[in-house]
């Protein structure tokens, strides 16, 4: 068995080092909700997760709270913060998962079918939702969907 070990590069570590303050700066600009990649903790109830982001995020907390007391009033979420995420019904957690996504106020939110498997009423709900943070926060929403009603309803320009 042969083995090659190579001595890094000067260049290429300075260059990474120099590249991680940058990466994380810009992962804080963002936001994102993937249909089958949830942020929520399962075991965990929502309130619970938002703390854990608050702090991977570096958020002043008493900020985070004003701001997590925002996004549960217009979310609708003060019933359902105290209860396991596992217990939730997916338009419950779908609310959360977009809550938790603007928590650090990110000026781009990557959406990918953010609709799926949820009831009309549900749907339109999240739609309103996801409208409401392009218009009054002025979040960049990327949006993937296979409902035609989401892109109907959402996007003023379409990309294929």
């Amino acid at each position: 068995m042969f083995r090659v070990h190579r001595k890094p590069e000067s260049s290429w570590a300075r260059l990474r080092s120099a590249l991680r303050p940058q990466t994380v700066r810009l992962a804080f600009r963002i936001g994102s909700v993937f249909g089958q990649k949830s942020q929520l903790w399962l075991h965990l109830p929502p309130v619970d997760t938002f703390n854990l982001l608050a702090r991977i995020y570096e958020l002043d907390w008493s900020a985070y709270l004003r701001r997590r007391a925002e996004l549960a009033e217009l979310f609708e979420l003060e019933e359902i913060m105290h209860t396991l995420a596992r217990k939730l019904s997916l338009g419950q957690r779908m609310r959360c998962e977009i809550a938790a996504s603007l928590l650090h106020r990110p000026e781009i939110l990557f959406l990918d079918e953010p609709t799926i498997g949820l009831d009309p009423v549900a749907k339109g709900a999240i739609r309103d939702l996801i409208r409401r943070a392009n218009r009054e926060e002025r979040v960049t929403v990327f949006l993937t969907s296979h409902d035609a009603g989401d892109i109907e309803h959402l996007c003023r320009r379409c990309g294929c």
